[in-house]
């Protein structure tokens, strides 16, 4: 999908997207610029994002600790859901 495509569905702009992208919130996109494209690995990152927002964790924290473990932060809110569901506390 076209960065406008993918802008479209989180209501977002395209420049918020590159914004994304620079700041490492989501993966560069594939391809060249006039022909770059975004996929699911994309969606699944502002998703995270959201989600990290809407539950009042700092993105800036989030993404350090992402950085530091080596992990996606897709992963890092997965994690953070298994632990509050199975303990009822998060992690980072």
């Amino acid at each position: 999908m076209t960065i406008h495509e993918l802008a479209a569905r989180f209501n977002l702009k395209p420049l918020t997207i590159r914004g994304y992208v620079a700041r490492r919130i989501i993966p560069p996109p594939y391809g060249t610029t006039r022909n770059a494209s975004y996929g699911l690995a994309h969606i699944e990152a502002i998703e995270a994002y959201i989600a990290l927002k809407n539950n009042n964790v700092y993105p800036a924290q989030a993404l350090a600790h992402c950085q530091e473990a080596g992990i996606s932060l897709r992963q890092y809110v997965l994690e953070r859901e298994r632990s509050i569901r199975l303990h009822g506390i998060g992690i980072g």
